[in-house]
């Protein structure tokens, strides 16, 4: 996956996770009256991107409503429990990006963490989806990371125009 796509993804399981709930991640402690605002505004655009994020995994996998009523709420606090890892990755990145010449330590430590977010992310999936085995079948999961990608990408095209 090329860079662009990579941040495209990103930014798309951000947003997700903002309309999840996860607003004071982007905008830390709300405090005055145009941030409120901004707030709102972007919970409704992001809320509108997760309904329709959903509707097109329902739609593609052939869920049920019993597996998607099950399946949702599980595959959203997956998404923000892997959000929480890559937001802290994710401000070390910035710090050390922002220098001109970090040290070997930092680069480091931040190759590291990288790693052991890759591995908390890669455990993380392997028990909810050991959890979502339970009640959808195999061949429909196996489906889901490619349908990510193309929901992604579709969005990212839409912008892009």
């Amino acid at each position: 996956m090329n860079n662009i796509a990579k941040k495209v993804l990103l930014v798309i399981s951000m947003m997700l996770c903002v309309a999840a709930g996860h607003t004071s991640c982007a905008y830390g402690n709300v405090s005055d009256q145009d941030t409120q605002k901004k707030e709102c505004r972007l919970r409704k655009k992001t809320g509108k991107l997760l309904q329709k994020y959903e509707s097109y995994i329902m739609k593609e996998l052939n869920l049920t409503k019993e597996e998607a009523n099950r399946f949702f709420p599980l595959y959203r606090e997956l998404d923000n429990k892997c959000f929480e890892i890559w937001k802290d990755l994710h401000k070390r990145m910035v710090d050390i990006e922002s220098k001109k010449n970090p040290s070997k330590e930092e680069v480091r430590a931040y190759v590291e963490a990288m790693t052991k977010a890759k591995v908390q992310t890669a455990n993380l999936q392997n028990q909810y989806y050991q959890r979502f085995l339970e009640f959808i079948p195999g061949e429909k999961l196996v489906r889901l990371t490619t349908l990510k990608r193309k929901f992604a990408q579709k969005y990212f095209n839409k912008i892009v125009r």
